[in-house]
């Protein structure tokens, strides 16, 4: 059978009669189709199939709702929609809540829902909004799709800085909070090994690493090397939806290992991005995301030409490439074991900053250069005779025995 408006249809009046027994009262049936109204979305469906869960999801509402002239009764039905409308809007830490007033013996009303409701938030203290809006902050509009992501169950983000839907405030287009720092130091000392190990300032970068641009992407000038301006520029779509023309295309230099090519100049972006798709065609390489760093490899050599560091969500190009610079101050003699204990003359011309070295206290060189100690040819109390010294130990013998 189809998937199509018609299979649709008649599935779902092969089972009204039975459906309107069961579930005309229920609020957990409501619940749900009103749930997959709410999140109905054609996504990858073909417009047959899409409709004909449009004409299901009809079906089953007017199962669980149907029609009457009873001005009381529809009175009753829309308490209960806006009931379960309130209910699926909820936060993800008031499900509980939900479940309880779901799976309660009774329905409650709509006034009592929404004092129960308010009961809880004088009471307690509702966490922030969480950052959940994984749209792509820039794409360019002759390329493919720019927006991409998936949107979990409930309501959508909500900004506290712009009061738009969509995102969180930390993620505002609007909003210009600037980037922290971070800068730790460690030193490590251990006996006989004078080093020390230096952790990087790991401030994060200007640059951004963004899987949905198309394009390089920069609002600041001062970031490009070299730029040029055409006739023949680009339209940009930005994250709150509006378009811009580039003012120009450069290149830009974050890291000595790592330039960028064909820069799009957008005064209008607050965001310098990196494109991953454009950046790993065009420079050969690899990128490997964990929770709180990436890491971009030259495929060819396997050298890395770059790191980044994760923070509210985005992924920074930090300003060195390497997570860590150890300075070493290693102590002559541990450099002397690493060579194979060379004498001290050819330790000097192997390391010539130790040419001043007056002397090397290697135990192991001395132990090595010792000889064992000669023994005498004959012994001071070789016996004079045959059997001498065997009768004189029997004599003593006999002679203790007798004590």
């Amino acid at each position: 059978m189809g998937q199509g408006y018609e299979d649709h249809l008649v599935t779902q009046e092969a089972d009204i009669p039975e459906a309107k027994g069961l579930y005309t009262n229920d609020i957990q049936r409501l619940y749900k189709v009103a749930s997959a109204i709410v999140h109905l979305s054609q996504q990858d469906l073909d417009l047959s199939t899409y409709i004909g869960q449009i004409a299901s999801l009809k079906e089953q509402f007017l199962t669980v709702m149907p029609l009457t002239s009873d001005v009381g009764a529809q009175q009753t039905q829309l308490d209960k929609f806006f009931m379960v409308l309130t209910l699926i809007g909820l936060r993800p830490d008031l499900e509980p809540i939900r479940d309880q007033i779901l799976g309660s013996s009774s329905v409650p009303s709509l006034d009592d829902v929404f004092a129960r409701l308010l009961r809880i938030s004088s009471t307690q203290t509702l966490p922030s909004d969480s950052a959940s809006d994984s749209s792509v902050l820039v794409s360019q509009t002759t390329s493919r799709g720019g927006r991409s992501g998936t949107r979990g169950r409930g309501q959508r983000p909500h900004c506290t800085y712009c009061n738009k839907l969509g995102h969180t405030r930390d993620r505002c287009y609007h909003s210009s909070a600037s980037q922290t720092s971070q800068a730790s130091i460690a030193s490590v000392a251990q006996p006989g090994n004078a080093s020390a190990c230096l952790t990087h300032t790991s401030s994060l970068g200007p640059w951004i690493l963004d899987s949905g641009a198309s394009d390089h992407l920069s609002g600041k000038k001062d970031l490009f090397s070299s730029i040029t301006t055409t006739s023949d520029l680009p339209t940009v779509t930005l994250a709150n939806g509006s378009q811009t023309v580039a003012k120009g295309i450069g290149l830009a230099i974050p890291l000595p290992s790592l330039p960028l090519t064909s820069v799009l100049y957008t005064p209008e972006c607050p965001f310098n991005l990196i494109s991953i798709s454009k950046i790993t065609r065009t420079l050969n390489c690899s990128i490997t995301f964990s929770d709180k760093f990436v890491t971009l490899q030259d495929r060819s050599t396997g050298k890395t030409i770059g790191i980044g560091r994760e923070s509210q969500g985005l992924y920074h190009l930090t300003s060195d490439s390497s997570p860590a610079v150890c300075i070493s101050t290693d102590a002559p003699l541990l450099i002397h074991n690493r060579l194979g204990h060379p004498s001290l003359s050819k330790f000097q011309k192997m390391v010539p900053r130790f040419s001043t070295l007056s002397s090397l206290p290697c135990e192991s060189c001395q132990l090595g250069k010792h000889t064992r100690v000669s023994f005498p040819k004959r012994l001071n109390n070789r016996a004079k005779s045959p059997l001498s010294l065997s009768t004189l130990m029997f004599g003593v013998l006999v002679g203790l025995r007798l004590l």
